[in-house]
């Protein structure tokens, strides 16, 4: 099982180093009042809601002081903050309020919590019973996830990335990441096995040293998949509190991971979130592109710059409509040698020649321009394909992330 490092690394190094020179950006609130505050260059600006109206404000940070105003029709009126952790206090006149740091908008709309009768009778163990608006992502391989309708997925070549609508970050980039990876498992059966908390958590310290693991690791479900809950949490070399999660489970031979990392405070706050999210994961039926269902064979041949060698290989891959791929490969090498004595003359020639073959059986699903196989080792094959010719001399063209051009297929039978 992997996680692609060099994603991981770039989001890592994008929240981790996230600096703390802008402490007051953010959005904080309490029941009265919510302040939003927003970083600028060399100053802050934002809004202050209160009872329906919001006010426009300003401010300048001396040393651990916001001091700024804020303005109505009425006039202009000055205001203090200061913040200890994640409460920030705002004074106007003679009147404080404090508030707490949210990493949710609190301007959202909430599920109206259920009544007493309703609970007592609910027997639903879905998450996501309160909130059927979530939206579902579905891959080819027939792995799913549900998300809040109010984030944002972005794929990437690894994996997934999620965003919150009110995702933090400052001048430096984002102080929070949401990342969803699935690899194969290599032969791994659970999540439970020790291999797997392992390679996270090796990968995780090569680009995070300062991460240490808090607490135990806590056993949670993917749907009916068993799976690990770990937490790190560290302090970046700017100063900020950051917390790394990872939640994993093996589901079909591949190990997916959720992984949130960012600023302690905020990652604390989503947790309730991933967690719903992760335990939507399912495996369902794999999607099928009807147009790849046949016999498909690629012939290559390689040769010495002299000419004496020659290497001729072919590949045969079936792909049935049941799911089942099979493959073949053999290859046929020959060659020349000849001897010459030291006048120049022939003393003897030959020829070489040797063959070799293989063979495999996994399970295949295409869709969305991408070929995914899981072969019976555990090991995953995955290209992007494209389709050409026409019907009885069709090709079929195939480009794995480390190619520069793309393999032609022809077709080889039904």
């Amino acid at each position: 099982m992997k996680i692609v490092l060099s994603v991981l690394l770039i989001c890592v190094a994008a929240v981790t180093t996230a600096a703390a020179d802008k402490p007051f950006a953010g959005t904080f609130a309490n029941e009265e009042l919510t302040v939003k505050i927003v970083a600028t260059d060399d100053a802050y600006s934002g809004e202050f809601k209160l009872a329906g109206q919001t006010f426009p404000l300003t401010a300048q940070a001396s040393e651990n002081t916001l001091r700024g105003k804020f303005k109505n029709e009425e006039g202009t009126f000055e205001f203090t903050a200061s913040l200890n952790e994640n409460i920030l206090t705002v004074k106007t006149d003679d009147t404080t309020y404090k508030l707490t740091r949210h990493a949710t908008n609190p301007l959202a709309r909430k599920p109206s919590p259920l009544t007493k009768k309703e609970e007592s009778s609910s027997t639903s163990t879905n998450a996501l019973s309160a909130v059927p608006a979530w939206k579902v992502y579905k891959h080819p391989t027939g792995l799913s996830m549900s998300y809040p309708p109010d984030w944002q997925l972005k794929p990437f070549p690894q994996g997934l990335q999620l965003i919150p609508p009110d995702a933090g970050s400052n001048e430096k980039g984002p102080t929070e990441a949401y990342l969803v990876f699935a690899e194969s498992a290599e032969g791994i059966s659970t999540a439970e096995d020790p291999r797997v908390l392992a390679y996270i958590e090796t990968q995780l310290l090569q680009v995070a040293p300062f991460f240490r693991r808090s607490g135990e690791v806590e056993k949670i479900s993917a749907g009916t998949a068993p799976g690990i809950f770990v937490i790190w949490d560290g302090t970046n070399p700017d100063g900020m509190k950051v917390q790394a999660q990872a939640l994993s489970t093996i589901l079909k031979g591949y190990g997916i991971s959720v992984v949130a990392l960012g600023e302690t405070a905020r990652i604390k706050s989503r947790e309730k979130t991933i967690r719903t999210i992760f335990a939507s994961f399912a495996a369902g039926a794999a999607e099928k592109d009807p147009q790849l269902i046949g016999s498909w064979k690629f012939w290559s041949y390689s040769a010495s710059a002299d000419g004496k060698f020659g290497t001729e290989r072919s590949r045969f891959m079936t792909l049935q409509s049941d799911g089942t791929a099979l493959w073949k490969g053999r290859s046929e090498s020959i060659g020349s040698v000849s001897g010459r004595d030291y006048l120049g003359n022939e003393t003897f020639s030959g020829g070489v020649a040797g063959q070799n073959g293989s063979s495999d059986r996994g399970f295949w699903s295409a869709g969305d321009g991408k070929l995914y196989v899981r072969w019976q080792d555990g090991s995953t094959g995955e290209w992007s394909y494209r389709l050409g010719g026409v019907p009885g001399n069709r090709r079929l063209f195939l480009q794995a992330a480390d190619q520069k051009k793309p393999d032609e297929w022809v077709q080889a039978g039904p």
